[in-house]
């Protein structure tokens, strides 16, 4: 009886503490940058180019204040930022 109930004990004792799984460490990430994505978006509703250069750098700056990677941009670079001038023409 003793031993069940250590056993019992030893089970829930990570449930008790607020063990968190790496599943759901997973999973409050993506909560908090869907809630980025939308307080960005409610933000700088407007469709343009500029707008959407607003959400990505409002989306950049609360996943930097959380502690969270930066995703790829949405809007396209300005027009004075060729994509890649690493590789001229012909080579």
């Amino acid at each position: 009886m003793i031993r069940t109930a250590f056993m019992a004990a030893l089970l829930l004792l990570p449930v008790a503490a607020g063990a968190v799984t790496p599943a759901e460490q997973a999973f409050l990430r993506f909560q908090v940058e869907d809630k980025c994505i939308a307080d960005a978006k409610r933000a700088h509703p407007g469709r343009d180019i500029a707008s959407q250069q607003a959400v990505d750098v409002s989306v950049d700056d609360c996943l930097s204040k959380n502690n969270l990677p930066p995703r790829a941009h949405l809007a396209p670079p300005p027009a004075g930022k060729p994509k890649d001038a690493a590789a001229p023409d012909g080579q």
